[in-house]
């Protein structure tokens, strides 16, 4: 299958640069069974059967990048990818805290070298150049969270071309946003208004929420012309009983807000294959991992996750897999995303959900003047 096979013309000028306002007057593009019609996102509500399950990525967007200097004055920036140690420990913590890092001008910054936020309120070392981690230490008596929102900016999507602004750490984040971690937004959610959500409430769907923290690879380009060769970045997310409970019972359409859900709930469908296969790690999916000859159905495999999760406790998971034409689709019967990159992994997630359809789909998107990627319109596509 070949990357060329994913792109489309997308105008500069049908990138959304800033969010709309209210984030609900954002469009709507709705796609089910091979038609499509056109909405304002707050008419999701009405859009719903009453019995929905709406399942949310609550991860929220931490200031990941901290500009650094040398005692020269060179600027070293500090992207943080993800911690050393549990998510929870690192942002209590009141003096230091080890990231996994992606570091501008490294060459610049030796090994032994200590640098400094512009702020000067934390000392940032290497604590190995060769694997990018790095030890952040301060004095000040504050979490690492208030530490980094005074230090740190937001990471807004590279192709926006632009620097971040304090308008952007409201923007770039979900009304929904709870559980700190992730250095990209789940952008789907972006749209959800109180308004939404009050509507939804009234409707008797209330949203089952998820954790899993975007990392950075997320805009990684594919750059290998056959897809399969393209190396997926793996992402950490939550395994809890309550929430795969609350997956069992529920009768009814299930749908996932953004990709980010959609990988977690494909995740535990794969999960539950690994522990019925006696793998020593189940609760990891590699990329190389395909469930897709797989003879268990959704809810049995549900099963298997609640039963070891019952004996193991819950606990930190992690996803590398892969959604591309040709993998079994199992755990929802629509998705709600934004319009994606040409080429990306997400378009073809997307295919992988409506087939070629999806052409079409971009294609009236693009002529009717859709706003597209992190800030723009969005999608309700329905499983084929």
């Amino acid at each position: 299958m070949k990357l060329s096979e994913f792109i489309y013309d997308l105008p500069d000028n049908q990138i959304a640069k800033e969010p709309i306002y209210p984030r609900d007057s954002s469009k709507l593009l709705c796609f089910k069974e091979g038609e499509i019609n056109h909405h304002h996102f707050y008419d999701l509500p009405e859009q719903l059967p009453a019995n929905t399950q709406l399942i949310v990525n609550n991860a929220k967007v931490i200031p990941a990048r901290i500009i650094c200097k040398k005692e020269t004055g060179a600027e070293i920036e500090i992207f943080l990818l993800e911690p050393a140690s549990d998510y929870e420990q690192v942002f209590t913590s009141t003096s230091c805290s080890t990231w996994k890092v992606m570091v501008g001008n490294k060459k610049r910054w030796k090994e032994g070298q200590s640098i400094y936020s512009k702020e000067e309120l934390c000392q940032v070392d290497w604590k190995s150049r060769e694997e990018n981690t790095v030890e952040i230490s301060w004095s000040t008596g504050e979490s690492f969270a208030d530490l980094l929102g005074k230090v740190g900016y937001i990471p807004i999507p590279p192709y926006l071309n632009r620097a971040s602004t304090k308008k952007d750490q409201k923007d770039y984040q979900t009304t929904y946003a709870k559980i700190a971690g992730s250095v990209a937004a789940p952008t789907a959610g972006l749209h959800f208004t109180d308004r939404v959500m009050l509507d939804l409430k009234e409707k008797g769907i209330v949203p089952l929420e998820t954790t899993l923290h975007v990392g950075a690879g997320t805009f990684k380009p594919v750059d290998a012309e056959e897809i399969t060769e393209h190396a997926m970045h793996a992402e950490q997310f939550e395994l809890r009983a309550s929430f795969i409970e609350h997956l069992i019972a529920h009768q009814g359409p299930r749908i996932a807000v953004g990709t980010t859900s959609l990988r977690v709930l494909e995740s535990l469908y794969q999960i539950g294959v690994n522990i019925k296969n006696g793998f020593e790690n189940p609760a990891h999916v590699l990329q190389e991992q395909d469930a897709t000859q797989s003879s268990l159905t959704y809810q049995e495999s549900l099963a298997l996750v609640l039963k070891y999760l019952e004996q193991n406790g819950d606990c930190m998971a992690s996803t590398a897999i892969f959604i591309y034409p040709g993998k079994k689709i199992r755990s929802i019967d629509a998705l709600i995303t934004n319009f994606h990159q040409p080429g990306s992994t997400l378009v073809m997630l997307i295919a992988s959900l409506i087939g070629d359809k999806w052409k079409e789909v971009y294609q009236t998107a693009l002529q009717s003047n859709y706003r597209f990627l992190s800030y723009g319109d969005s999608s309700m596509l329905w499983f084929n």
